[in-house]
């Protein structure tokens, strides 16, 4: 029998929100997250083996998200955000 040549991989990511509210209608949301998930497409040469997340962090752990939302009238809403603006509801 021939070796084994079959390797195992393992990723992660770890994701902490914190959502705070001041006024009741408004938000904000400091992101952060460490990631560990090698990408990849390199050894294979191919973006099919790609994940939504992959990136090694080497599992430091950065600031993933920095916004603040709040109503200026009805209808209105302001989102302001430094890093990774989304809409939170």
């Amino acid at each position: 029998m021939g070796e084994d040549k079959t390797t195992d991989n393992s990723g992660d990511r770890v994701r902490l929100n914190f959502d705070t509210r001041f006024t009741g209608t408004d938000g904000l949301r400091t992101r952060l997250q460490a990631t560990n998930n090698p990408g990849y497409d390199r050894p294979t040469c191919t973006p099919m083996t790609r994940t939504n997340f992959d990136g090694d962090g080497g599992s430091q752990i950065t600031l993933d998200q920095l916004s603040y939302q709040f109503l200026i009238e009805i209808g209105t809403n302001v989102q302001i955000g430094a890093k990774n603006l989304l809409l939170m509801m």
